[in-house]
């Protein structure tokens, strides 16, 4: 099986937007992730700042719990939180980027998004917690005393925002063809893993 498309969710500080990247350029062709929002934000006459926001109200329960109901009743009755409305911009993006051929697409639910199609290959990227602790502390410069606080609350927030739009858990594994330990593997020898499976 080829796959045209490879879509990466990844734990915060296991790498996973330096594989994309790494997959991207070693296959020449090109990757997706703060662009994703970006465009969505253009597109929809907001600021990036306008669409952090809204991703930010699924990391708040009681908002995730007003938009799931706003997703589930009828839109003209109860509007739609911001977390979808974030998400049904971004989804537009995606669509319109992977119709155009071959990419890598990092974070923003593009593997729920393009679930339709037969040539996706979804993968999840993570490591172990002291592997990520050391990384966010010596190449993000989080400092130590608040490291846990920094890994938790970016992990919160897209597993929320994942959860909020596509009724399924960020770390359910089975939602994945790929799942991988960065911190076993690396970022080179992960790049090629994902290559390989995706036939490339």
């Amino acid at each position: 099986m080829r796959y045209d498309i490879i879509t990466i969710e990844r734990q915060y500080a296991s790498g996973g937007f330096m594989v994309g990247q790494l997959l991207a350029e070693n296959l020449g062709i090109p990757y997706y992730g703060r662009e994703i929002m970006e465009m969505a934000a253009k597109q929809e006459a907001l600021t990036m700042e306008d669409i952090e926001q809204m991703e930010e109200t699924a990391t708040n329960s009681l908002l995730y719990s007003i938009a799931k109901r706003a997703k589930m009743a009828s839109r003209d009755m109860l509007g739609i939180g911001g977390s979808q409305q974030a998400y049904l911009a971004e989804a537009t993006v995606v669509n319109r980027l992977a119709d155009k051929g071959s990419s890598v697409f990092i974070g923003h639910c593009a593997g729920c998004i393009l679930r339709e199609r037969d040539d996706v290959l979804r993968v999840f990227i993570h490591a172990a917690e002291e592997k990520r602790r050391y990384r966010a502390i010596t190449e993000y410069d989080i400092e130590p005393n608040v490291v846990d606080y920094v890994m938790n609350k970016f992990d919160k927030r897209r597993a929320n925002y994942y959860r909020a739009n596509s009724d399924r858990r960020w770390d359910d594994y089975s939602a994945y063809h790929l799942v991988l330990d960065s911190g076993e593997f690396g970022m080179e020898k992960c790049a090629e893993i994902i290559a390989a499976a995706a036939g490339k």
